[in-house]
């Protein structure tokens, strides 16, 4: 659930907490953990300016094998980035 302090917000790192936040919630309630992850593909505004501070922030917590990301010019709520995520019940 988005609250409009972390959409109003310019940390990559805050919109990025609480996509993963949300996600954990989805698939605790699906009985997955994210190590059912085998794709996320993200959409990053100002790609040049947020890229490496996106980055460290998904770093500790996604293999960035999976990652794609993507540059695009503006995403809808003022949000800085969003990600679409791929889940396997099976591994």
């Amino acid at each position: 659930d988005w609250s409009s302090d972390v959409c109003s917000s310019d940390l990559i790192e805050a919109q990025t907490a609480a996509i993963l936040s949300n996600l954990d919630q989805l698939l605790e309630s699906a009985g997955l953990t994210r190590q059912h992850l085998v794709a996320v593909r993200v959409h990053l505004t100002q790609y040049p300016r947020f890229s490496d501070r996106f980055e460290r922030a998904i770093a500790v917590c996604l293999d960035p094998a999976m990652v794609s990301c993507i540059g695009v010019t503006d995403l809808p709520r003022d949000a800085l980035v969003t990600m679409d995520f791929t889940v396997s019940r099976t591994l």
